[in-house]
C-alpha cells in the first residue's frame, strides 16, 4: 500500500511538472488574413498586414500579399514577409530576391531552421507564381502551399506561424513562440486546460481505488 501511494504521489508530481514545461510555450492570436482583390499588380504595393506577436505594442513581422489578374480566373501572386525590430524568419538564400522563407513541417525545430532578414525589396519572398514557374516554399501555380514559418524576435525567443498560401492569398491558421528563450518545433503548442483537468481526476480516481 506504502508503495502504491509513493507511486501515485510521484506520479501526480510527474503530471505537475509536465503541465509547468508546457507553461514556456504561449498559444498567440494570429494576424489578419489577407485575400486577393484582383485590384494590385504583381509590383504592386499589395495588401499588407503588420503583426506584434508578444504584444509589448511593437510590431515584429510584417505579412504582404500582391496578386494581378493574368486571364479569368487565373492570377500571377507573391506572398511576402518582412522582418521589423530586430527580428528574423527561417530562410535561405534563392533566385531574383535575396532571401526565400522555408516552409517547415510540424516537428522542425526553429533555431535550426536557418534564421534570415530582409533582402532585397525589404522583404523575404514566401512563395510565387511567376510567368507560371512557381518560386520559394509557398510558391504554387494554381495551387496553395500550407506550412510554418519559424521566427526569431529581437527578444531571443523562437516561434512559429501557420500559414497557407496561394493565388487567393494569405491565411494565417496558427502561431505560438517560447518564452524562456528556447527552441520551438513547428506546431507545438499548449495543451487544452480541460485535458490536463480530466488527467488530473484520473490520477486522483486512480489513487482512491488503491487506498
Amino acid at each position: 500500500m506504502k508503495n502504491e501511494i509513493t507511486t501515485g504521489i510521484a506520479g501526480a508530481v510527474a503530471l505537475a511538472a509536465g503541465s509547468a514545461a508546457y507553461a514556456s510555450v504561449v498559444a498567440v492570436a494570429t494576424p489578419g488574413d489577407l485575400v486577393a482583390n484582383g485590384s494590385t499588380g504583381f509590383f504592386g504595393a499589395g495588401n499588407d498586414v503588420s503583426w506584434d506577436v508578444d504584444g509589448d505594442s511593437i510590431a515584429d513581422l510584417g505579412f504582404n500579399f500582391r496578386g494581378t489578374p493574368i486571364s479569368p480566373g487565373a492570377y500571377e501572386w507573391q506572398a511576402n514577409v518582412h522582418t521589423l525590430n530586430g527580428s528574423s524568419v527561417s530562410g535561405y538564400a534563392g533566385f531574383f530576391v535575396t532571401y526565400y522563407g522555408t516552409r517547415l513541417s510540424a516537428g522542425d525545430s526553429v533555431a535550426g531552421s536557418g534564421l534570415v532578414g530582409d533582402g532585397i525589396g525589404g522583404q523575404v519572398a514566401m512563395g510565387s507564381d511567376y510567368a507560371s514557374i512557381a518560386y520559394g516554399g509557398w510558391g504554387g501555380v494554381g495551387s496553395t502551399q500550407t506550412g510554418f514559418l519559424g521566427f526569431q524576435l529581437s527578444s531571443g525567443n523562437y516561434g512559429y506561424i501557420e500559414v497557407a498560401a496561394g493565388p487567393g492569398g494569405i491565411s494565417f491558421l496558427s502561431a505560438a513562440y517560447d518564452d524562456s528563450g528556447a527552441d520551438i518545433l513547428a506546431g507545438a503548442g499548449v495543451p487544452a486546460p480541460a485535458s490536463l483537468g480530466m488527467l488530473a481526476m484520473g490520477a486522483g480516481a486512480l489513487l482512491r481505488r488503491k487506498r
